[in-house]
């Protein structure tokens, strides 16, 4: 009979709750154990650089999806995905099975606003759909009706339905009726990768190997970095920011005053491109082989890692 002890134990200032010394077949998991940190401290990782707590159990499909660049939840719980390649959005219910799919031209970034309705930025222009997939409206100049976007890779919208459109250097903002209101160039010095707006109206932008901080004026507060090499950027509803870096294969999170708080990756996560996280609570990393990578969020605002695995989603045929 193969069957092995499995035994759990601690360093610094918390405790571990369940059976912390087990007896296992060799074909069967042990029961999970939870790290509890005490109060005012950070539950690092386990020994084998895992930092899900507890230890879950990952389910995953095949890769299909390459270039599949981006991703957000719907009001509904629905979740959509972007294949730029393929050149099309597929919605998918809160388990991963398909609902719906229609073409786009070069899908990349998307939002989606209070009444649900979807914005995709698509190679020029922004595209408004409603959540059954029917065009509502197209964003493809700003200012004076003379300025044409160019090459848009990422959308954003804040609490008031204001919209932030990020283009080559620039981000251009409207209302919620698609009036022109500013536009800020320079912020970055390189091409903008990801972008998204907090509670304050602050804009947080990615580029190559920097996060930057800007306030609703369009002047820079902060700049983190540098990292690996970031794609994307999501502020939840405390403000806490999430960035996926691609060379390290792992997701980083601060808190809005920019102090790291933890991070979080798994093995089979790989170079990931986009992070959302919707109104479920789960937080789901979209990597470069079109992999939906969920993960289970507690929204306490504590700096306890609250983070666990709960399964892997393919996203596109």
């Amino acid at each position: 009979l193969d069957m092995y002890k499995v035994n759990f134990s601690f360093k610094g200032n918390g405790s571990l709750v369940g059976d912390i010394n087990q007896k296992v077949n060799y074909d069967e998991d042990c029961t999970s154990v939870e790290a509890v940190p005490d109060n005012n401290n950070l539950f690092v990782g386990w020994s084998n650089n895992s930092k899900d707590n507890p230890p879950a159990y990952i389910s995953n499909w095949s890769a299909l999806g390459l270039r599949s660049d981006g991703i957000v939840e719907g009001l509904d719980g629905s979740v959509y995905v972007a294949n730029t390649m393929k050149n099309r959005i597929v919605k998918f219910d809160f388990d991963g099975n398909i609902l719906s799919e229609w073409n786009v031209s070069r899908p990349t970034g998307m939002t989606v606003d209070s009444l649900g309705d979807l914005y995709v930025a698509s190679k020029d222009k922004v595209i408004k759909f409603d959540n059954n997939g029917m065009e509502i409206t197209i964003i493809d100049t700003y200012g004076d009706g003379y300025g044409k976007l160019e090459n848009v890779i990422d959308v954003a919208i804040d609490a008031k339905d204001n919209i932030y459109i990020a283009d080559e250097l620039r981000i251009i903002k409207f209302d919620s009726n698609l009036n022109y209101l500013t536009e800020w160039w320079g912020i970055t010095g390189q091409y903008i990768l990801g972008l998204d707006v907090d509670s304050n109206e602050n804009l947080y932008v990615t580029e190559i190997e920097y996060l930057h901080k800007v306030d609703p004026n369009g002047i820079t507060i902060e700049t983190l970095g540098p990292f690996g090499l970031i794609r994307d950027v999501f502020v939840d509803s405390l403000d806490t920011v999430f960035i996926t870096d691609r060379l390290n294969n792992i997701v980083k999170v601060f808190d809005t005053n920019g102090s790291f708080l933890y991070d979080f990756n798994i093995n089979a996560m790989k170079s990931p491109q986009r992070i959302d996280i919707g109104i479920s609570g789960v937080i789901r990393v979209l990597d470069i082989e079109g992999i939906v990578f969920n993960f289970n969020y507690e929204l306490d605002g504590s700096t306890e890692n609250p983070i666990s695995i709960i399964n892997i989603k393919q996203d596109i045929n």
